[in-house]
Parts: C-alpha cells; sequence; structure tokens
C-alpha cells in the first residue's frame, strides 16, 4: 500500500472507504481501512488536488488548487 500513497492531500471519508487526492501522480484513490486495499477512482491533469466532497447524486467533487473541478461519476 505505500508504494501507492505519496503526497496526499484532502481526505474524505464516503462509505467505509478514505478518499483522498494523491498528489504525486494525480489521482483520486481510496483506501479500505479494513482490507488496506487501495483503488484509484479517477487520475486529473498536471495541478495539486486540495478538495473531495460527495453531491446529492454520489458523484465525487474534485477540485485543483488551480481552479478547476471535476465532477467524477462512481
Amino acid at each position: 500500500m505505500i508504494s501507492e500513497v505519496s503526497d496526499p492531500n484532502v481526505m474524505y471519508i464516503h462509505n467505509n472507504k478514505i478518499l483522498f487526492g494523491n498528489s504525486n501522480d494525480r489521482s483520486l484513490k481510496s483506501v479500505d481501512p479494513e482490507t488496506k486495499e487501495v483503488k484509484t477512482l479517477a487520475k486529473f491533469e498536471k495541478g495539486f488536488i486540495d478538495g473531495v466532497r460527495i453531491d446529492e447524486n454520489g458523484n465525487y467533487m474534485v477540485s485543483l488548487w488551480h481552479g478547476i473541478l471535476y465532477r467524477v461519476t462512481p
């Protein structure tokens, strides 16, 4: 698991999973605290992920520090 997590920023807990922005490879990832399984949910252009929220439809709203907001469907 450690090699899959590098320079993490912003964490959000949803459905018993920890979502986080992994700045090293510019991806949104989740980790299951029980199994320690890490999954990549989405990859983004160059930038620093600084926000993660879930909207009313279950989509991930992900912001990058330079002012871009993405909606990622599960």
